[in-house]
């Protein structure tokens, strides 16, 4: 297959693909034409699909992706290793569990504050240098 048609296949745009084989050299070097052109294996075909299943449908990351794929382990049989906020409370009484949840609560709410101020400042500097520029011309 040509890298267009492998993309219309999976319904990705070329320069995906490539990225995707910057990636996964071991899963996706396409082979070359005399001219140069991609030319794609039906086994490589199975790994892109492979490779969108884990970054798509399970919304694992790149480098997460790269470790379970390229370990030879198949995507279509281990759950996704993503934990979520529920799975990094261990199992204690509901007052200790709630106790730690609000102090998560209180950390996300500094965070979000900090990020505010420097929002703020970013947003008071552009301003800035914006009339700065308008007086010089």
């Amino acid at each position: 297959m040509t890298i267009s048609e492998i993309c219309r296949f999976v319904g990705i745009a070329p320069h995906t693909l490539r990225f995707y084989e910057r990636h996964f050299p071991s899963l996706l070097t396409a082979d070359r034409t005399v001219g140069g052109h991609r030319i794609y294996s039906p086994n490589q075909l199975e790994n892109l699909k492979k490779i969108l299943k884990c970054i798509k449908e399970e919304k694992l990351s790149i480098k997460e992706a790269q470790q379970r794929l390229e370990e030879g382990v198949d995507a279509h049989h281990i759950p996704s290793q993503k934990k979520n906020a529920v799975d990094e409370i261990p199992e204690m009484p509901f007052s200790n569990a709630l106790e730690v949840v609000m102090k998560k609560l209180d950390e996300l709410f500094s965070h979000n504050v900090r990020m505010d101020k420097l929002i703020e400042k970013l947003i008071l500097e552009r301003d800035a240098s914006g009339k700065e520029t308008k007086r010089e011309h």
